[in-house]
């Protein structure tokens, strides 16, 4: 099992995984973006430092993909119920996340959450998606 981790680790292109902040984007029908974030320095365990780090930078990144989709939903007009189910998609585990960790105890997460998503649970005539 090992072999193969190791193979497939090998295998995948150095920018497969970003180091630093990526903006938000439409890729292969998916919303992409990755985020960095610096650890909490008052945390003095490494592992808890680089979960801090971890959590904070998917925390930004679900952010930004929140603003995006907010701006979807007011230019389409959706209705509110629409648009927390819109919402509630981006904060599920549909969002699929890659960590890079740093050795700095920092970490860049990227996110990436499939447009069909969206368009099950928020259809617009008119949007992105």
């Amino acid at each position: 099992m090992r072999v193969l981790a190791l193979g497939l680790w090998l295998a995948a292109p150095a920018t497969a995984q970003p180091f630093a902040d990526e903006p938000l984007r439409v890729e292969d029908d998916a919303l992409v973006v990755a985020r960095s974030s610096a650890p909490d320095e008052r945390i003095g365990p490494l592992a808890a430092r680089r979960l801090s780090s971890r959590n904070r930078a998917d925390g930004l990144g679900r952010d930004a993909m929140h603003r995006w989709v907010d701006d979807a939903l007011d230019a389409a007009m959706a209705q509110p119920d629409v648009a927390a189910s819109a919402h509630r998609v981006v904060d599920s585990d549909e969002v699929r996340v890659r960590t890079r960790p740093l050795v700095d105890a920092s970490a860049v997460v990227g996110l990436r959450l499939p447009l069909d998503a969206l368009r099950a649970v928020a259809p617009l005539a008119e949007g992105p998606w």
